[in-house]
């Protein structure tokens, strides 16, 4: 479990650097269009940015949930053996 504790963390790491990274993109994109860019390149920028994040952010989300399933059937299995007759 342990093991399993810092590849978990050890994603979350990585998919805050991934955000500082899509971040980094979204903004270096709007610098390079400069004064020229329009309302709608800026939304279309913004919005591939905020479907990169929260694509992320969702399969972070879906790996905790996983981890955290996996804890909880483990220290049920614990609980349980320690009550054993």
């Amino acid at each position: 479990m342990l093991a399993s504790a810092k590849i978990v963390q050890a994603y979350n790491d990585a998919t805050i650097e991934y955000l500082r990274c899509i971040r980094s993109e979204h903004e270096a994109a709007l610098k390079a269009a400069g004064d020229k860019v329009t309302d709608e390149e800026k939304a279309r920028l913004q919005q591939v940015e905020t479907e990169e994040h929260n694509g992320a952010l969702d399969d972070l989300q879906r790996v905790g949930d996983h981890y955290n399933e996996q804890v909880n059937a483990y220290n049920q299995q614990l609980h349980a053996r320690k009550h054993e007759p």
